[in-house]
């Protein structure tokens, strides 16, 4: 599992910690990884995951270039990004451009396409509501499959190049239509 943001209190990397210290404990078998840069959180991150004490199993690998973000994307199962007031990550995009499947809050501005299309799971700010979507995608068989096959496809058919190309057309044809 991996949060790819900065390690800032809006993005919640707190969140995405305690959620896997939590199925840790419960027996969940995976692995959970934080990517990004420290911007405030870092300390109160690193004491989370210290006390764990298992870097196998939880871990912060710092930042990362943004060329390698795709590929570093690509080799997680899931991506999960807590964040609140989250107007349009470009990690959830990405991810779901490398057919991985996401969860978000109910706040972020994919949440609608997130679940519209079941590319994942959103959920509301709570840590129980965080905790259960992440458990259910890992524990359910093939949900992890399921999921970043409909977030692929959710982002070659609504954000590619082509789908924002004919919207935006749209848009501009709409605007010479009114000013008529």
């Amino acid at each position: 599992m991996l949060f790819l943001a900065r390690l800032q209190e809006r993005k919640r990397p707190l969140a995405f910690v305690r959620m896997a210290r939590t199925l840790l404990a419960e027996g969940v078998d995976a692995s959970f990884v934080l990517v990004g840069p420290d911007e405030g959180q870092g300390d109160a991150v690193r004491a989370e995951i210290d006390a764990l004490g298992d870097p196998a199993r939880l871990r912060w690998e710092g930042a990362l270039p943004p060329t390698q973000t795709l590929a570093r994307l690509a080799q997680a199962s899931l991506v999960v990004l807590p964040s609140v007031d989250e107007p349009y990550p470009m990690s959830i995009l990405e991810a779901m451009s490398v057919g991985r499947g996401v969860v978000v809050t109910d706040t972020c501005g994919l949440a609608p396409a997130v679940a519209e299309h079941g590319a994942g799971a959103v959920v509301d700010a709570s840590q129980p509501a965080l905790d259960a979507a992440v458990r259910g995608l890992l524990t359910r068989p093939g949900a992890l499959a399921e999921v970043g096959a409909r977030a692929r496809s959710a982002s070659r058919q609504h954000f590619g190049m082509r789908a924002v190309g004919e919207r935006l057309e749209a848009v501009y044809a709409d605007a010479i239509a009114a000013r008529r």
